[in-house]
């Protein structure tokens, strides 16, 4: 085949084209300069404690910001209406007043709770009080809550009956009673022990009954059986949740033991204990133990 000068110029134009296109085509173009990744640490979640307040009982309540279980609490029981300021002053926490109603179920909330000073270093927890050591201090075997007053060192101090204990415990936080021989919210209580709101001996039942054991019966069969001791409650349009007066006002219901009046009632529930085998060392221990703590 003959071809021209021109016609064979004119390839070898079209031939350099494509090579320098293909060449051109085929050198990597440098990436955009990115920096490399950090592995960030976990965010920590710092957990909030605020202290919630309702007449003679602060509540140091901490939960999960996630999902609102309970993390932890303390509760404080005052002598008097003025320790509350002094107190929150200590505890140095954002407050919060409650009604009574929510600050009973918040007590009762805490029950089943496992705290963390529980669980970090178990201190105080599960002791031994002994059977003739509880009778000496009118406490029932095996507990530290379970009397006229308490035996321990701190509201986590525990005895070894640590469900039983955990029921007297948080029905000794009741924040509205009467202790024994004092005078509150319109009367004198002239017993050896102190009358709480029909509310607490309700929760209080509850719990003994959910406590199932033969310790948690016999105090139950106590309390509400034997002793029959009375309970208080306010007549119907009575108010026992005031609001704070101003936005400084921190302890609103501090001095309702003065401000308000309720009626004692009978005891509202009978304890049924469940059948259960003994030994005779055990019921004449639980004789014994029922003449020691008769007066509670």
């Amino acid at each position: 085949m003959h071809l021209s000068n021109g016609a064979i110029l004119c390839f070898m134009v079209i031939a350099l084209v494509w090579r320098h296109s293909v060449e051109s085509a085929s050198v990597r173009r440098p990436r955009a300069y990115r920096r490399p990744a950090t592995q960030r640490s976990p965010k920590k979640t710092i957990r909030k404690t605020v202290a919630y307040t309702y007449g003679l009982t602060i509540a140091e309540i901490s939960r999960d910001p996630l999902d609102g279980a309970l993390q932890f609490c303390n509760l404080t029981e005052l002598k008097k209406g003025d320790e509350c300021e002094k107190e929150l002053d200590r505890i140095n926490r954002p407050v919060r007043h409650l009604c009574a109603k929510k600050m009973m179920n918040l007590i009762v909330e805490c029950i089943g709770l496992q705290n963390e000073e529980e669980i970090s270093d178990g201190r105080n927890v599960g002791d031994d009080t002994g059977f003739f050591s509880g009778l000496k201090n009118r406490i029932y075997p095996g507990t530290k809550w379970c009397g006229p007053g308490h035996i321990a060192k701190n509201y986590f101090d525990l005895g070894s009956s640590v469900k039983l204990d955990k029921c007297c415990r948080a029905h000794d936080y009741c924040p509205i009673k009467i202790k024994a021989l004092s005078w509150g919210y319109g009367e004198t209580n002239w017993s050896l022990y102190t009358k709480s709101h029909c509310d607490c001996d309700t929760d209080f039942f509850n719990c003994l009954v959910a406590a199932d054991s033969q310790a948690a019966d016999t105090v139950g069969s106590l309390y509400f059986n034997a002793m029959k001791v009375q309970c208080l409650r306010e007549d119907p349009g009575v108010k026992i949740c005031p609001q704070p007066k101003s936005s400084s006002d921190r302890c609103p219901s501090a001095y309702l033991q003065n401000d308000v009046q309720l009626r004692s009632f009978e005891p509202e529930y009978v304890f049924r204990e469940k059948n259960r085998t003994r030994s005779l060392e055990e019921s004449a221990e639980e004789q014994q133990t029922s003449k020691s703590l008769f007066s509670w």
